[in-house]
């Protein structure tokens, strides 16, 4: 389970996280990491509009993501 640290950036992951465990595949989970990366990455309309503590939070949610999915490819 991924952990939510306690800052605003964790108050705003929580909703992310909470999404993100409700997936029981793997391609569920996968697939909804690869939208967000996108969406920050390739489209600046959405960059634009996010305030630095909400990039900061989903930057943080797909490094939980990230380790999250390591985590479980290791074991």
């Amino acid at each position: 389970m991924l952990s939510v640290e306690r800052n605003v950036d964790g108050e705003l992951a929580k909703p992310l996280i909470s999404h993100y465990q409700r997936f029981r595949s793997v391609d569920e989970r996968l697939s909804m990491i690869v939208a967000l990366g996108e969406a920050l990455s390739l489209n600046e309309d959405v960059l634009l509009a996010l305030s630095v503590d909400v990039y900061k939070a989903m930057l943080n949610f797909l490094l939980r993501a990230f380790a999250h999915e390591k985590e479980r490819l290791d074991t």
